[in-house]
């Protein structure tokens, strides 16, 4: 696998485990400085989801 694949899956597992945090938000478990992080750091991951989307899709074509 390349650089780019495993920072992508990485990436995945982290909005996952912010997507349970936020679960626990929703449900009362956290703080209001833990939940700070975790809105500014969803969005961090959306962001880098898409960035990294794009060479991956280019490079899977190129090698087909």
């Amino acid at each position: 696998m390349g650089w780019g694949l495993r920072i992508y899956v990485a990436c995945l597992l982290v909005m996952g485990f912010y997507s349970a945090l936020w679960l626990a938000e929703v449900t009362g478990y956290l703080d209001e400085r833990t939940v700070g992080v975790i809105r500014l750091a969803i969005p961090g991951m959306g962001t880098a989801f898409l960035v990294l989307r794009i060479p991956l899709f280019y490079s899977s074509r190129m090698r087909s």
